[in-house]
């Protein structure tokens, strides 16, 4: 709990990152690479998702919310852009993409991993 003497924190939200939005009506949904600034000092990088709606004194944001199917895709897309703007080595980068989805071509003879059988 706060003392009632501290001051009140600062808070400032920061895109790092934009990776997709889509707006609709004045509103709409943001995935991007963010941090907050608190009292001038900033928080760990993160990948969020976040709804927003345009209002006459600038953005209203929603909290951010979970990755959905569509979300988890566009973020393998633009691994190494989200891999850079959390701040991970390219080297590490490429060392998971090449575990992750170049294995799985590697192992089925080079067949489309995004395309499921049903």
């Amino acid at each position: 709990m706060a003392k009632k003497n501290e001051p009140k924190k600062s808070y400032e939200y920061k895109i790092i990152e934009p990776i997709e939005e889509g707006e609709k009506q004045g509103g709409g949904t943001r995935l991007a690479v963010v941090n907050w600034l608190v009292d001038g000092k900033p928080t760990q990088r993160v990948l969020e998702r976040r709804s927003f709606w345009k209002v006459e004194t600038g953005i209203k944001m929603d909290k951010a919310h979970g990755l959905n199917a569509h979300d988890f895709i566009v973020a393998l897309e633009n691994c190494r852009t989200i891999g850079a703007a959390l701040e991970i080595s390219a080297k590490l980068i490429e060392e998971a993409v090449a575990k992750g989805i170049g294995a799985e071509l590697m192992q089925e003879g080079g067949a489309d991993p995004w395309k499921s059988e049903k």
